[in-house]
């Protein structure tokens, strides 16, 4: 594929790799293809670097690094018995090679940590990506903090490792990086110094469930981003919220009982008076939602065609996973009534 004259971009889901080729016969800088999407692919990072190596000029790259179809009790000879290793140190390395040219960059590893812990029973290290400052024309940007910032160190600014011309930034947060989760608010933070260019400025931040909201007080971080005129889009455990929501999240257990039983008193009301009540939301139509993204007609799918306008992949997997599961449930109960 990569010697295919006309091919501009390249698409590849589910795809395995996970020792390095043999005999890559690509040269170096050779192939003309400019979008590189990589979905679910079990793969060496060794690989993927020769795939990036092998492309002239790269503008788009999207790679989801994942090892669910990992087989660890597979014959010797399956390579889907072996362990894909993953580096960000090594990626980093690859992409440098097209810093006149990559506009949007996505880069996300999932592991399962109880499974890593296994593998790895003293740690591992994966490096960082390194400083992209000298990308000249990178707009669009998601990756998680920790493929930025070096766990061993105390470094907690972004904006010393990018432009100051990204228009989004997407990231999420979650309960396996201790270290990191003290430097997350001046991380976060340090964006307004290089999410700066145009009108739709954004972050997006995911929030997974498990993470010491009170402790961390995320809310002061995304206050400063929004003062500086980002839009702000945060969500926890996949659902949207507003920063006032993050704000009750983040406060302490007396205050929160406090709201609930506020909320309750809303309830007792007849459904016209709740809605004059100021501040007052009904839930979201989440599962609406995710019609709407299988259906594809949805602002959260997306291709590396409309990066410019789109929002990242991840949209599309946070709510597929759970209308898959859904789905799922629905089959194993058919079944069991079928028995």
């Amino acid at each position: 594929m990569f010697c295919l004259p006309s091919l501009n971009s390249l698409f590849l889901q589910g795809v395995h790799q996970t020792t390095p080729f043999r005999d890559w016969p690509i040269p170096t800088s050779s192939s003309p293809i400019r979008e590189i999407t990589l979905r679910n692919a079990m793969m060496d990072i060794s690989a993927v670097a020769q795939m990036i190596s092998s492309v002239k000029s790269l503008s788009n790259f999207m790679y989801e690094h994942n090892t669910m179809a990992w087989e660890p009790f597979g014959n010797d000879d399956n390579p889907m018995s072996v362990w894909p290793e993953h580096s960000w140190k090594l990626l980093g390395d690859a992409l440098r090679k097209h810093r006149d040219t990559l506009v949007e960059l996505y880069a996300f590893s999932y592991s399962d940590k109880a499974l890593l812990d296994i593998l790895y029973p003293d740690g591992r290290d994966l490096g960082t990506l390194g400083s992209f400052q000298d990308f000249s024309k990178l707009q669009y940007c998601g990756i998680p903090i920790e493929a930025v910032l070096d766990a061993a160190t105390a470094e907690d600014d972004l904006s010393v490792y990018f432009p100051a011309h990204l228009k989004r930034w997407y990231t999420h947060i979650t309960p396996g990086t201790p270290k990191l989760l003290e430097r997350c608010v001046p991380a976060l933070a340090s964006l307004k110094d290089i999410v700066c260019f145009g009108q739709d400025k954004t972050v997006r931040v995911v929030l997974l469930d498990g993470l010491p909201f009170q402790a961390l007080v995320l809310s002061r971080a995304f206050a400063e981003l929004e003062e500086a005129g980002i839009k702000l889009e945060i969500r926890y455990d996949y659902d949207m919220i507003t920063l006032d929501e993050l704000r009750r999240l983040e406060a302490p257990s007396e205050e929160v009982e406090s709201d609930e039983e506020s909320d309750e008193e809303l309830i007792d009301q007849p459904e016209a008076e709740i809605d004059e009540v100021e501040g007052y939301e009904l839930p979201d139509a989440t599962e609406q939602e995710i019609a709407d993204v299988l259906d594809g007609n949805s602002q959260a799918s997306f291709t590396t065609q409309d990066a410019v306008v789109g929002d990242p992949v991840e949209d599309v997997v946070d709510y597929v996973i759970p209308a898959a599961s859904h789905c799922h449930e629905q089959y194993l109960d058919h079944v069991a009534r079928s028995d």
